[in-house]
């Protein structure tokens, strides 16, 4: 799968997506179905870590479809995290906050894995 969602950890408050090189848009649209399900189905806070490290480019048509999937995020979804975009990437997610603020409205972008736990871990100490 080029595109896999799984919980990060025992207690399920993070969910992680992990991306392969190359991945297309149905491949994150049925990811993002089963996060979506996965979340719900908790009754507490989830974050989320998108890791791109491997991922070398985004599909065609990708902005263009992200207003589809802006009604699937769960309420109970607190952030987003990407992992490991490149620069263009990053400044694409920036640029895709502007314009579809309701998707992205919680979102961040670190470089490591360990800074998105790190990130993650201070949300959770902030919200005690």
């Amino acid at each position: 799968m080029p595109v896999q969602v799984s919980w990060y950890d025992d207690e399920h408050t993070i969910l992680y997506y992990k991306f392969d090189k190359l991945w297309e848009l149905e491949e994150l649209f049925a990811a993002i179905n089963t996060g979506r399900e996965m979340v719900t189905a908790e009754p507490h806070i989830v974050d989320a870590i998108f890791d791109m490290i491997d991922s070398t480019t985004i599909p065609h048509r990708m902005l263009a479809s992200l207003r589809s999937v802006e009604h699937l995020t769960p309420a109970n979804l607190r952030y987003s995290v990407a992992v490991g975009m490149n620069p263009f990437l990053t400044g694409l997610a920036h640029m895709v906050a502007k314009a579809v603020p309701n998707l992205m409205k919680n979102f961040e972008a670190t470089r490591t894995l360990d800074d998105a736990l790190a990130f993650i871990r201070d949300l959770h100490a902030s919200a005690r």
